[in-house]
């Protein structure tokens, strides 16, 4: 009886996959009209779906689709990550807006990551880089994924450098912090605090990415300070600009006279 189901659920996967690089043959991309369904979706959030026979568009009844329509505001890292409430998953193509013929990445039913005990089912995640621009999330569904509700989140991180301190002098109730330029930035954010826990940290802003030193004043004397440094990118995502950050430097102290 397992040796059967074990040959059952091989025999499923197999046609999943072949059905799948059936429709990366190009014969969907060929097809014209689906880009006029798709939908909008927002980076860094999950939406939800079910495959379905009633979905709006299907080449030779073999596939149907959703498709799904997101902006890169800027170069960077997208993150696709699926999960299935079964132990299957649909397969995904992603293009350009502006070259519905030729897919840039396709995800298949087999890549299975891990398992979602908190919510049930498999997960994947597929990482690749962006450039600026529009695209279009194609989600194909075949006879082993129909009917299967799935969560896909396009997860977004704009690509640039960090910083780190690279020196810090105590002068009197002062001290100068000079840092490493971060490449892609649109600034820095330092700290400072009495404490080598950063307890109570005092953030200052600097606005100009090709800064790489700034004099803190107003500290007290005879105090040892602990600084750190991380680089930001500020992204205009829609109607709204949104700040992304790197991690926290190596904490370095100074001595203020």
């Amino acid at each position: 009886m397992k040796i059967h189901l074990k040959n059952n659920l091989r025999r499923t996967a197999a046609v999943i996959l072949m059905i799948c690089t059936f429709g990366a043959s190009g014969i969907f991309a060929a097809a014209a009209g689906w880009p006029s369904y798709a939908r909008n979706v927002t980076v860094n959030k999950a939406f939800t779906e079910m495959g379905t026979q009633t979905d709006p568009y299907s080449l030779m009844d073999a596939c149907y689709m959703d498709v799904f329509r997101f902006q890169v505001p800027a170069g960077g890292k997208i993150t696709v990550k699926m999960k299935g409430n079964t132990d299957s998953v649909p397969c995904f193509r992603l293009y350009r807006t502006s070259d519905t013929e030729n897919y840039l990445w396709f995800g298949y039913s087999g890549n299975r990551d891990g398992y979602d005990y908190s919510s049930g089912g498999f997960w994947s995640k597929w990482s690749f880089n962006l450039g600026k621009g529009n695209y279009y999330l194609q989600v194909l569904h075949s006879a082993g994924t129909m009917n299967i509700r799935y969560t896909y989140t396009i997860g977004y991180a704009p690509k640039f450098s960090n910083s780190a301190v690279t020196g810090a002098t105590g002068y009197s109730k002062a001290m100068q912090v000079r840092w490493k330029k971060a490449s892609g930035a649109t600034g820095y954010q330092i700290q400072y605090s009495l404490y080598s826990n950063m307890k109570n940290a005092r953030t200052v802003m600097i606005g100009s990415a090709a800064a790489t030193s700034r004099t803190i004043r107003g500290l007290k004397s005879g105090r040892r300070y602990y600084i750190r440094i991380r680089a930001y990118k500020k992204v205009k995502e829609g109607g709204s600009t949104k700040t992304y950050t790197k991690g926290w430097s190596a904490v370095k102290r100074v001595t203020v006279r």
